[in-house]
């Protein structure tokens, strides 16, 4: 009966997105990045402006939900973090799972980044690619007494 109440409540959940920002942007972090990515084409390492997500934070927590498999597990938080490259248009062209969750956290994850749009990161004046970490969260939340 517990587990059952405990399901109902599964839908009263939140996901975090945590930023890691620079202090005076508060622009997303930059990963290390190699000079070339798979495809051949050159990737910025250092750049004048991080890419931004545009819509922030609430426009990537609509595109997320909890999966099931997460919601059945003993697990009360997850947290996946993504690596995306972004291209000189803001679209996010590739992705790669860091830090992997399981109980279909990485899966939706990696969906809602890929639907995403973002400002391009800027040198010297023009839009570069580059890539950026983004950590989410998963975490189930409760009623108290539940």
């Amino acid at each position: 009966m517990n587990k059952i109440i405990r399901n109902m409540f599964c839908g009263l959940f939140l996901i975090n997105w945590i930023l890691s920002c620079t202090p005076s942007t508060g622009s997303l972090k930059k990963m290390e990045s190699a000079s070339t990515n798979p495809s051949g084409t050159e990737v910025a390492e250092a750049v004048d402006v991080q890419p931004q997500l545009i819509g922030g934070m609430s426009a990537l927590q609509k595109e997320l939900s909890l999966p099931e498999e997460f919601k059945n597990s003993e697990l009360q938080e997850a947290v996946v973090i993504i690596r995306v490259l972004i291209d000189k248009t803001g679209d996010p062209a590739e992705t790669e799972v860091l830090q992997q969750a399981g109980f279909g956290c990485d899966e939706v994850a990696v969906t809602a980044v890929k639907k995403m749009k973002f400002t391009p990161a800027v040198k010297d004046g023009e839009p570069v690619k580059t890539k950026i970490s983004i950590p989410l969260r998963f975490k189930k939340l409760f009623k108290p007494g539940t």
